[in-house]
C-alpha cells in the first residue's frame, strides 16, 4: 500500500513542477493563470494523499470548476485578442503533460480497487475525475494553440460525466 502512495505523490509533485516550470516559459498572462491553477491542484492533490499516506483521519476532497475557470479564462483573452503563441519545443512539454495527466487518471482508477478503506476509494476516484478534467485543459490548450477559432466552442472542452 504504501508503494501506491508513494507513486501517486511523485505523480503530484512532478506535475505540480512541470506546470510551474511550463509558467516561467509563457508570455501569455490567461495560460499562465490555468497553469497556475493546474499548478496548485497538484499541490492540493499531494497535500491529501500525505495524509493518506500518514493516515490521517480527517480526509476531505472536493471537485473544482477548473474546467469552466479555464473556459473564462480563454475567453477573456480571445476577446483582448491575446496571442496564444508559445514555441514549438514548449508544444513537447505540454503534449508531456496531457500524458502525464492521462496516466494519473488511470493510476487512481485502478488503485482505488486496491484500496480498503472506503473513504479513500472515493478520493482517490475523484483525484481520477480531477486529472481527467486536467487532461482535458491541457489537449484544449494544444488544440487551441493550432486551431484557436474552434477551441472555446469545441464540445470536448465540456466533458459529460458519468452519473
Amino acid at each position: 500500500m504504501e508503494n501506491i502512495y508513494e507513486f501517486a505523490l511523485k505523480f503530484e509533485k512532478d506535475s505540480e513542477t512541470l506546470y510551474r516550470d511550463l509558467i516561467n516559459n509563457t508570455e501569455s498572462t490567461g495560460i499562465k493563470k490555468i497553469l497556475n491553477m493546474l499548478a496548485d491542484e497538484e499541490a492540493k492533490h499531494y497535500e491529501i494523499i500525505s495524509k493518506m499516506k500518514d493516515n490521517i483521519k480527517e480526509l476531505l476532497y472536493e471537485s473544482t470548476d477548473i474546467l469552466d475557470n479555464s473556459k473564462n479564462i480563454i475567453q477573456k483573452m480571445k476577446e483582448n485578442n491575446e496571442k496564444f503563441e508559445i514555441e514549438n519545443s514548449q508544444l513537447k512539454i505540454y503534449e508531456k503533460a496531457r500524458s502525464i495527466e492521462n496516466e494519473s487518471k488511470k493510476f487512481y482508477e485502478e488503485k482505488s480497487h486496491e484500496i480498503q478503506f472506503e473513504k479513500q476509494k472515493k478520493i482517490f476516484l475523484n483525484l481520477a475525475k480531477e486529472e481527467e478534467k486536467h487532461f482535458f485543459i491541457i489537449d484544449n490548450l494544444l488544440i487551441h494553440m493550432s486551431r484557436p477559432q474552434t477551441w472555446v466552442e469545441d464540445a470536448e472542452f465540456n466533458p459529460k460525466e458519468d452519473y
